[in-house]
């Protein structure tokens, strides 16, 4: 028997896998920058877990997924100038190269938003059919209220999101909490057809159309890290359960907290940080280790500096240093003749 802790219900039950092999689910990164620490920490945990449960006798269908299409990569592409398409093949490589050196083993399957586009607009066409979700200029939205438990993983109420933070705002909704399955193109972005005109998915109906698709309505082991509990999973709950009218759609939510070094706090996502402006970490780097995997210019950090200007050695009662014999003496001896010498006359000194 195996207990894991849900997040959903803040309880440990014992995990009865619904097919004969574990069915895990981790939301993978959205490739627009340098993996970081907080992408390792998350790949690390995940992969103790699927090691665990095979030791246990489980077999494990692990997914992980490259959301390679999303609004940091297209922004980062027009910072750059670099192709969303380059852009997202290089950074995922070099993921996917750091795995190796962490002794990560790999997913059974890496699929990637781009290559589900037809799944995401038969998913999104479902949701439309079963009226929990509308076209509106070009994009389509998911109704939010029409999901009577909307809310019950990140433990959240519905009528207190309207002036919380994480809730985009746009004239095309019905609802300021509705969130968006299908976004029109815009000009100079990559796009797609289908049936609501040109554009791409939304961030969250990738997830659950790539779990979906792999691993079939309902799932063992949903995991990823603490800062996707809302609104990524929450949302991919919501949409997900209204697709295939099943629930749960994950036996077991699990995720893993946040890293933080010093004052500065790693998000495999957002990006953001605490209020502190300036971080030294653990390594004596000037920019947060989290940045990126990879080796930087070290820097003293503060505790490097002082470390820096410690006194010299002590000399001994004659002027010099003292030898390695006379410093593995034990200490109380040493003082104890350091002090006899240094209180006795010298014969050389005149009254």
């Amino acid at each position: 028997m195996l207990n894991l802790r849900d997040t959903l219900t803040g309880e440990k039950r014992e995990l009865v896998p619904i097919a004969d092999e574990v069915r895990l689910y981790v939301c993978g990164i959205t490739p627009y920058s340098e993996a970081h620490l907080g992408h390792a920490l998350f790949s690390i945990v995940f992969d103790v877990l699927r090691r665990y449960l095979e030791w246990r006798g489980y077999g494990v269908r692990h997914i992980q997924n490259f959301t390679d299409i999303d609004d940091k990569l297209i922004e980062r592409s027009h910072e750059t100038g670099t192709p969303v398409e380059e852009l997202a093949e290089r950074h995922s490589d070099a993921y996917m190269a750091q795995l190796t050196r962490l002794n990560v083993l790999a997913a059974t399957e890496y699929p990637r938003a781009t290559e589900e586009i037809p799944n995401i607009i038969s998913f999104i066409e479902g949701l439309v059919e079963k009226g929990v979700a509308y076209a509106s200029g070009g994009d389509v939205y998911y109704r939010v209220r029409d999901k009577a438990d909307y809310g019950k993983l990140s433990k959240r109420d519905v009528d207190d999101l309207r002036s919380g933070a994480r809730v985009d705002l746009s004239e095309l909704k019905d609802d300021p909490l509705d969130f968006a399955l299908w976004k029109g193109a815009k000009p100079g972005e990559p796009h797609w057809d289908s049936p609501w005109g040109p554009g791409r998915p939304g961030w969250h109906i990738e997830c659950s159309a790539m779990a979906v698709n792999a691993l079939g309505e309902q799932i063992d082991i949903h995991g990823g890290g603490a800062d996707l509990i809302f609104p990524h999973h929450e949302n991919e709950i919501a949409q997900s359960e209204s697709f295939t009218g099943k629930a749960p759609f994950a036996s077991f939510w699990m995720h893993n907290a946040l890293l933080t070094l010093a004052t500065r706090r790693c998000r495999s996502r957002s990006g953001t940080s605490s209020a502190s402006t300036r971080c030294w970490t653990a390594t004596g780097r000037t920019r947060c280790a989290c940045s990126s995997l990879r080796v930087t210019t070290a820097v003293p950090s503060p505790s490097a500096k002082r470390r820096s200007t410690r006194r010299v050695p002590a000399l001994n009662g004659f002027g010099r240093q003292r030898s390695p014999r006379e410093r593995a003496a034990p200490k109380s001896r040493r003082s104890i003749r350091r002090k006899r010498r240094r209180d006795s006359p010298r014969p050389w000194t005149t009254t």
